[in-house]
């Protein structure tokens, strides 16, 4: 069994072969033999790490975040996208959530890296401002950069 996430693989305790579960025969030595249940987790996946974070951000803050992360942060009443120019009357907002200047993101049908497209210079004015208010702003893993009003 496999996602994003993690794996499983189930193996014999008899030759180390793979197994789909304990009920079947080993492939190699042809008997019921005790089977072995590995767990391999892929901590460092962008999924995680947004999930990480978007956990830790309350439910009141207001948040300006890029527009793919805008749709998994749907539901607040405080959101702004930094693709639409609006966003700049809101501020201050609490949470400012951006991918990395090295993440790839689709523009036009190609991927390029963040920090060499238009949003992403958007993006950097905006950590620039927030900064500048006092945000406290940090790359907080491969992939995503946070401003928070405080040092959470």
């Amino acid at each position: 069994m496999q996602n994003n996430n993690f794996e499983i693989c189930y193996t014999s305790d008899c030759c180390g072969a793979y197994v789909h579960s304990d009920a079947q025969i080993c492939p190699s030595c042809l008997e019921h033999c005790e089977v072995i249940e590995d767990c391999t987790i892929y901590e460092n996946s962008e999924a995680v790490a947004f999930q990480s974070i978007v956990s830790k951000i309350d439910a009141q803050d207001s948040v300006l975040a890029s527009s793919n992360y805008v749709v998994h942060l749907a539901g607040r009443e405080k959101i702004s996208q930094v693709e639409k120019e609006d966003y700049q009357g809101k501020w201050p907002f609490d949470v400012i959530l951006f991918p990395s200047e090295k993440a790839l993101i689709n523009v036009r049908g190609r991927l390029r890296e963040v920090g060499k497209t238009k949003v992403g210079r958007r993006m950097n004015q905006a950590v620039k401002r927030a900064k500048d208010a006092g945000m406290n702003c940090n790359q907080v893993n491969d992939y995503i950069r946070l401003c928070r009003t405080s040092a959470d």
